[in-house]
């Protein structure tokens, strides 16, 4: 039981480890369109109805390449190889978050 609990527990801080160098920014390397929105306030952009235009988070704080089947933290798994915005929660959430970026408009 001792074995178990302790695998648990190393598991989980692989996985920790592995889930905060995945979030790095890759804009600091690499100027293209989506880093252009790093600072900006996100909004929901590509849903219908009452949820378009609403503001999700504080700002934008980066973006991250996430590969198919990869975690992307709360949201599951990412659905596609898909650029991601890292999102500063702030008072919204109180977390940092992951976000396609062909869902949020920066403004």
């Amino acid at each position: 039981m001792k074995r178990f609990i302790i695998g648990v527990v190393v598991l989980g801080l692989l996985t920790f480890g592995s889930v905060a160098s995945a979030w790095q920014n890759v804009c600091p390397s690499n100027g293209f369109y989506y880093c252009d929105s790093i600072g900006k306030v996100p909004y929901n952009s590509n849903v219908t109805g009452m949820l378009r235009g609403i503001r999700v988070g504080e700002k934008i704080v980066g973006v991250a390449w996430r590969p198919k089947g990869s975690f992307i933290g709360s949201a599951g798994i990412a659905p596609r190889n898909q650029f991601y915005y890292i999102i500063d929660g702030g008072e919204y959430t109180g977390t940092t978050f992951l976000r396609e970026c062909v869902e949020i408009d920066g403004k």
